[in-house]
């Protein structure tokens, strides 16, 4: 069996529990905006970061759901590329300029285990492929298939090799201006961008960290809810149901229409525990021309849409950062390295083939069960 590699989890680990499962979808829709009852169920559908926070709480109130999507408008003012004067923004700014940019300890940590799945992955996953993004503005107002010259000058910009965070850098990497081949020396939370025109693009993270930052939240300031909490197509649940019911999770039919479902995740969890679940697919966000669909999930060694053999892909960790990573990554490695992947880094995944055949690491089987007649478990 491959020996699977520790990822260094950098959120406090104030509660923890065992890696679980994976799948294909996931969607929790709650509807309703401050619906609350007589067993102490509070649900509210908020939007920030430019996604929808839904919340599903046990022992929590409007007050509790209106600071956590604070949580992440906060952390949107961090990592996002588009609004001015983040900290992001800053890190594309000074792209090239051979000067380091100092960041908060959190956004150099992230940074750091961006380039650990970059590097695990062979390049799977890339931070760096902003400019080629860009360009075709999948699920932007003005999508397009970019020229060749254009696209062959952006990827020229895509190298997550030269985006190096201090000190605190992976072991044995050089930091390489370009001009020597020096070590260069900086604080841990100094980040050098050595591409002229970089862009760091957190979207293939950035709703992990949210669910990362809620339960950071939750855990020193709301320790007794337990509950759901969605950033997009990112989950995390935390805590024990108060019916003493297990938890369950819909995964969407990546080929049928909005709130149908393939499968579903059962997981029971006992107080102060966390699982968190990220699915990527094809089918999220895409524009067709001729025929041929292009969707968002981009291969940074061609900077084009993926052309793998799968159309969605789900991983389940204690890491809401982590599963939201390898969503991407498996999803651009293929069916056979992507679930190898994910078990390297203790992680459970369930890929579905373009074929409709449904694939599951080692344990993702006892949490999974199949719904549709449509699609195969092998």
């Amino acid at each position: 069996m491959m020996q699977k590699k520790k990822f260094v989890n950098r959120q406090p680990k104030k509660a923890a529990v065992a890696v679980i499962v994976c799948m294909t979808v996931v969607s929790i829709f709650i509807s309703g905006c401050g619906l609350g009852n007589a067993s102490g169920q509070y649900q509210n559908t908020g939007f920030a970061m430019g996604t929808v926070i839904a919340q599903n709480m046990y022992g929590g109130n409007e007050k509790t759901a209106e600071e956590i999507l604070h949580v992440i408008s906060e952390l949107e003012q961090t990592i996002s590329w588009r609004l001015e004067g983040t900290e992001v923004d800053r890190i594309n700014d000074g792209a090239g300029s051979g000067q380091p940019v100092e960041v908060s300890e959190k956004l150099a940590g992230w940074i750091r285990d961006c380039l650990e799945v970059y590097e695990v992955s062979g390049g799977k996953l890339d931070v760096t492929v902003g400019p080629v993004a860009r360009l075709w503005d999948i699920g932007g107002e003005n999508p397009r298939i970019p020229e060749e010259e254009e696209l062959a000058d952006a990827l020229k910009k895509v190298d997550a090799g030269k985006l190096l965070a201090g000190a605190g850098n992976l072991p044995g990497t050089t930091q390489n201006t370009g001009t020597s081949s020096e070590t260069e020396t900086t604080d841990k939370n100094s980040i050098w961008f050595h591409t002229e025109g970089g862009q760091l693009d957190l979207g293939a993270v950035g709703k992990g960290i949210g669910c990362d930052e809620i339960f950071d939240y939750i855990v020193t300031n709301y320790p007794k809810i337990n509950g759901t909490f969605s950033v997009g197509g990112s989950v995390l649940i935390y805590g024990e149901k108060p019916d003493g019911q297990p938890w369950k999770i819909g995964i969407r039919d990546p080929r049928g229409e909005e709130g149908e479902y393939m499968g579903s995740l059962t997981f029971s969890m006992e107080k102060g525990e966390r699982i968190n679940v990220s699915t990527s697919g094809d089918y999220e966000k895409y524009f067709e021309e001729k025929g041929v669909r292009y969707h968002h999930i981009l291969d940074p060694k061609t900077g084009a849409p993926a052309k793998s053999d799968l159309i969605s892909v789900t991983v389940i960790s204690e890491s809401g950062f982590l599963t939201d990573a390898l969503s991407t990554a498996c999803f651009v490695a293929g069916k056979e390295e992507g679930l190898k992947l994910a078990e390297q880094f203790g992680a459970e995944a369930v890929v579905i083939t373009k074929e409709g055949e449904v694939f599951l690491t080692e344990s993702a089987g006892a949490y999974f069960q199949l719904i549709s007649e449509e699609y195969t478990l092998k």
